[in-house]
């Protein structure tokens, strides 16, 4: 039933939004790295009620974005591209998968256990991913995670840059540890 209701509410957030295609928005296009290209059918909104960005969307996928990102052309190309590389990696699809296996073996407690580690994995493999495009200072994007972080946030399904306070110090540590070349 939870599930059910997530994806009604991310229904009716995104009727209520305009949304644009990533392509439309050159200002943000030259400023994000050269494989953006592919994903210039990716659907674009800005939004006043939410505070962290997120994807979602199987077929026709969906970035939202909080408004006030758009006064920083580089905290917002960080995030585009942060949420771009959950769309290539198709994390809403198997983050709806393993929420939809979360509530039919909700007793299990090694669910839980692979749930939240899959959460923490797809963060950091897309920290990481945004990093190797040596495009983003690390000192910057760390900065932003933290920002993001302290936001009061309320977007359960939603796949987004601060998903876990918990797993924050442990992302930026990682992030200082590699090296990408």
């Amino acid at each position: 039933f939870k599930l059910l209701s997530t994806f009604v509410e991310l229904r009716s957030v995104g009727n209520n939004l305009s949304f644009s295609l990533l392509s439309e928005e050159q200002k943000l296009m030259e400023v994000l790295p050269g494989r953006a290209e592919k994903y210039q059918e990716t659907l674009i909104a800005y939004s006043d009620q939410t505070t962290i960005p997120f994807t979602y969307g199987w077929i026709n996928t969906k970035i939202v974005l909080p408004t006030d990102l758009q006064n920083n052309r580089e905290s917002l190309a960080m995030a585009v591209q942060h949420e771009l590389i959950h769309i290539k990696n198709h994390d809403f699809l198997l983050n709806s998968f393993l929420v939809a296996i979360k509530s039919l073996f909700w007793f299990h407690p090694l669910v839980y256990n692979l749930y939240s580690a899959r959460e923490e994995y797809r963060e950091i493999l897309c920290d990481s991913q945004v990093l190797a495009t040596n495009q983003f200072s690390k000192k910057k994007y760390a900065s932003l995670l933290f920002e993001l972080a302290k936001r009061d946030h309320n977007q359960p399904l939603a796949l987004s840059m601060a998903v876990n306070k918990s797993s924050l110090k442990k992302r930026i540590q990682i992030m200082s540890n590699q090296n990408h070349t």
